[in-house]
Formats: C-alpha cells, structure tokens, sequence
C-alpha cells in the first residue's frame, strides 16, 4: 500500500491484458468501482481511464442475472448502481465483471482471479481530482457479498489484514489477505455508548478510508470538555470550533509538547493512539499555529478513522460476522 494525505491507496490490475490502477482503501465501502470510458462526468486521473472495450475479459452483469437486485436496478438493459460517500460525493455505475489481479511490490508473480465483480463508474460528482489525480477508484472490503474481499473468499480464508503507517514514513503500509482514556483518566460516558441499536445506529466501525474519526454526539461532548480542561490546566485556551469539520481548535505554544494520549477499549483489547496521531496540527500560517483532536461529531454514529488506526494492526475476520 501506498499513502499520500492520510488516506492509504493500493495498486490492483484489472483485465486481461492486465491495467495497474491505484484505488483507495475503503473498509466501510463494498463494491469496488473505477472509473471507465465512455465516461460522462469523471474527475481527472493520471492513468488512462478503463475502456472496458479494449478487454476480451470484461463482461456486463445482465439485468436478468439473480443478483441485479436492490440496491442495484435495471435501466436500458444494464445494471446500474449508485453510491453517496458521506452526502458528498456520488458514483454511478454499471455492475460489471472482469479478471483481477493482485500487485504486491515484493512477490515475485501476481495473483490474478477471473469475473471479480465491480462498478463501472460512468458519472463521479464532486471527486474533485482527489490524492493529486492518482486513484482511479475506491477499493470495497466490507463484508457485504459484493466487496473485493469476500469475492476472494472463494480462494482464500475470509480474513485480511492491515497495518496504516504515518503519511511522513518512507515505507509501505501492508494489505494481507488470509491467514477511551486520555492521558490516563477513566472518562464517565454515558451508559450504552456504542451498544448497536437494532436501526444499526451507534456502534463502532473502522474506517481507513476517512481520515478523522466520528464519534457520537453526547461522548465527542465528554471528550472534548476533557481537553479543554486538560489544555486550560497548561493555559491553553479554546480558540474556535471549526464549523465544516467539527473539530475543536486550541493555540498552540512555541516549544509546548505535552499532548496527551488517547485509548480505546474495545472487547477484548484496547487501542492505545498516541498524540501524534491524536492530534491534527495547522503550520501553514507561520504567524498562527493550532491544533485540534483528529474526531468530529456526529449523531448516533462513531466511525474509527485512520490516524487514529496508524501503526497498529487490524485484522478483520469475516466469518465472525
């Protein structure tokens, strides 16, 4: 894997012949997709654009097959399906087949695996030319049936791993597939947290494909309340909320290094984040710095996003789900 801006990105051919494109990792997505010609509205991407037409391998899921059904439609005699990421950006795309083939950078033959279904997106709204025009697509490893992983299912246990190293390092993260404290004070969040509601609601997911983390309205308030009393004990003040992220902003001192730690206990291990990865920190404006938490609120959702996952390893186990 490769990241560039916290967000991580993994090479993957499609077709026979094989086309290399860079997709971004997404463990909340399912059906992966890549942008494909003859493409009405498409961000711009370095490497040429697929063409399914120049693959003898690629085939269209028909309309009649069992599994073009909700939330995929017929239209024209395709099968279509349209995805929103956080009411911001939308793909719409036609269900597909097609050979693919894994790269990894220190083995010395890929893998490839024939008819792996994904999206052909024909429409990208608001991709504006995101990870400086490298990503063709979003990469889906969710357990939903449709996500890259459970389709290698068939050849490989269904589990993978990831460890998501610090944008500043100068090695790759890892892919594999098969075999809350701060700073030491317990915090009083309100009962049932993120106990799964039958809705789906609360809960907690991991996301490496979001750079910050979500975290429940009432529990963010807790938190951010501890910061601002654990900064104000150092004389740092609250300077504003930013209102598009909802990150909570604070001065930052010349030569002030205290920050504190974060945990998370989940059942059966804790995540312990260290500040560096806590904290999101502005040094554009030579005469303003500041900081803040890396989570933003959200109601009736917490989503683990990938700083606070960097330099640990998950493995995602699906026959647990």
């Amino acid at each position: 894997m490769f990241t560039l801006n916290h967000t991580y990105m993994l090479k993957l051919g499609i077709g026979d012949p094989v086309k290399s494109l860079w997709f971004l990792l997404d463990t909340v997505a399912g059906l992966t997709w890549t942008q494909c010609q003859p493409c009405k509205s498409c961000y711009e991407q370095n490497d040429p654009i697929y063409n399914s037409r120049s693959f003898k391998s690629y085939k269209k899921l028909p309309c009649y097959d069992a599994s073009c059904k909700s939330p995929f439609h017929c239209f024209e005699g395709d099968c279509f399906y349209g995805i929103t990421y956080g009411d911001v950006y939308e793909t719409k795309e036609v269900d597909s087949l097609d050979t693919s083939t894994l790269l990894p950078p220190d083995e010395p033959s890929p893998v490839s695996v024939q008819n792996i279904r994904f999206g052909c997106s024909l429409e990208s709204k608001d991709f504006v030319s995101i990870q400086k025009k490298i990503i063709a697509g979003i990469m889906g490893l969710n357990w939903d049936s449709t996500s890259f992983m459970v389709q290698l299912g068939r050849l490989v246990p269904d589990r993978f791993s990831c460890c998501l190293v610090q944008p500043d390092k100068s090695f790759h993260s890892r892919l594999e597939f098969g075999d809350q404290i701060i700073a030491g004070k317990s915090l009083n969040l309100p009962p049932n947290s993120f106990t799964i509601k039958l809705n789906g609601q609360r809960g907690c997911i991991n996301d490496c494909g979001s750079v910050l983390t979500v975290i429940e309205c009432e529990v963010y308030a807790v938190l951010t309340a501890e910061f601002i009393d654990y900064f104000s004990q150092h004389d740092i003040e609250k300077l504003f909320t930013c209102r598009k992220c909802g990150v909570t902003c604070f001065n930052l001192p010349a030569r002030f290094n205290s920050f504190p730690s974060m945990t998370y206990h989940f059942q059966g291990a804790d995540l312990v984040v260290e500040p560096e990865n806590v904290f999101i920190f502005n040094h554009q404006d030579s005469f303003f710095f500041f900081f803040g938490p890396a989570f933003t609120p959200r109601k009736g959702k917490t989503i683990l996003g990938a700083r606070h996952q960097h330099n640990t390893q998950f493995v995602y186990d699906l026959d647990t789900f």
